[in-house]
Parts: C-alpha cells; sequence; structure tokens
C-alpha cells in the first residue's frame, strides 16, 4: 500500500536475480600476528592482558555492588522526612537529565511530551531517594567526622577537566559558576562516608553453584584468618 510506484501497486512481476559473489566470513588465526595488530607482543602477552581486564572489570563490579547494598541497607532502615524545596529541586534536575538523554538518543520532542507523566514519576522517585541517601551519608560525615580536603576537591576538578580537555582552572570557575562545585563535594563526601561503610560491612560470600558437593558461605568477621582465595 505505501510501495513507491503507485502504477505498479497491485500488478504481478516476474524478475530474475543474478548472484555475482558469495562470501564468507572467518575468524582469523589466534597467532602472534593477531596479538600484534592489538598491539601486544604476542598471543600469551594478550591472552595474559585479556585476562587481568576480566579481573579487574569483575572486581569493580563486585566492588559497585557492595557499595550500592550498603547503601540500600541505610535507605531501607532510616525513615526521615524529606525537605520538600530540596526534593522539588532535585526533581527538576532529574527531569532534565532524563529529557536530555533521549533528545541525545534522537528520541522525538512529540514522544517526549507524550512520556511527561511517566518521567516525572520516574524522576521524582530517583531524586527522592538521591536526597535521602545524601541525608543520611552527610550525617554520617558529620559523626564520624569525615571532611572533604581542598586537595581531594582540586584533584577531582582536574579529573573532570580531562575527562572534558581543559585546564583545570577553567573547570573550576564554570563549576563554581553554576554552583555545581558544591555538588562535587558532596560526591567526594558521599564516597568516602561509603568507604567507610564498606569497611566496616560485613560481607557474605555464596558460591555460585548451589549444588556444588562443597558450599563456601560464611560471615568475614575480625576474627576471620583464613586465606579466601579460590
Amino acid at each position: 500500500e505505501e510501495f513507491i510506484y503507485e502504477e505498479l501497486v497491485g500488478k504481478e512481476a516476474k524478475y530474475e536475480i543474478e548472484i555475482v559473489d558469495i562470501k564468507e566470513q572467518s575468524l582469523p588465526e589466534l597467532d602472534d600476528t593477531f596479538a600484534k595488530s592489538f598491539g601486544a607482543e604476542g598471543i600469551d602477552k594478550l591472552r595474559e592482558g585479556v585476562e587481568t581486564d576480566l579481573k579487574n572489570e569483575l572486581e569493580y563490579s563486585q566492588k559497585q555492588s557492595l557499595r550500592n547494598q550498603c547503601v540500600q541497607r541505610l535507605l531501607d532502615a532510616v525513615t526521615c522526612d524529606l525537605p520538600e524545596t530540596i526534593v522539588n529541586q532535585a526533581t527538576r534536575a532529574a527531569v532534565h537529565n532524563i529529557v536530555q538523554s533521549n533528545h541525545n538518543r534522537g528520541v522525538s520532542k512529540e514522544v517526549i511530551e507524550e512520556n511527561k507523566d511517566d518521567i516525572y514519576t520516574n524522576a521524582k522517585a530517583n531524586a527522592e531517594l538521591r536526597v535521602k541517601a545524601n541525608y543520611i551519608l552527610a550525617q554520617i560525615a558529620e559523626k564520624e567526622g569525615i571532611k572533604v580536603t581542598e586537595q581531594e576537591l582540586s584533584r577531582q576538578v582536574a579529573a573532570m577537566a580531562m575527562q572534558q580537555k581543559i585546564k583545570p582552572q577553567k573547570m573550576a570557575d564554570q563549576l563554581k559558576e553554576n554552583g555545581a562545585i558544591y555538588e562535587v563535594q558532596e560526591e567526594i563526601l558521599n564516597a568516602k562516608v561509603i568507604d567507610l561503610l564498606e569497611e566496616k560491612a560485613k560481607v557474605t560470600e555464596i558460591d555460585p553453584n548451589p549444588e556444588a558437593e562443597h558450599t563456601h558461605s560464611h560471615e568475614h568477621g575480625e576474627d576471620c584468618d583464613h586465606d579466601h582465595s579460590h
């Protein structure tokens, strides 16, 4: 019905196709030549590099999971009233980020407008969790005497400047101008508090294969002095 040539709609046609060439994709040999194409000295070095990358990725994933669980435990355990003004401000920022993210992915304004209620609902829920988490972490920081030093703030600003390929001073000026420097301080403070929570957390290792003959599941306390390598 949407055929480009209207005069041919509904008519039968016969046509022939000539196959000029057939190609099959083949995987390269895993040898030193292949490894050197990735900048490695040889296939053994490439394998070592891949194994190291996978281990680092797994360790990072496990660390982030533990940190997220620490924060979630706090959110579940603490009940508090949140300042409406701060929640509304955080909600507006969250809405802006969601809309901007969808716009960058090519989502049309019409589609965004159609889903504005869902966007607002999700943004508010996320904003409430963020405000609550920030409040709890700030209270822990005050109790434990955790603060953000000028050196820590400077390092974070320098890292952000490197990512955006601008000078650190320019990055600092931009953050101060739009008030985002306080958010950077807050992120650093939260990270330091979560570091403390992570140090004090009790970790339970669970065997990934529940049907294994020998399971390994226990809490690691201060008296746990055996080797945990697997």
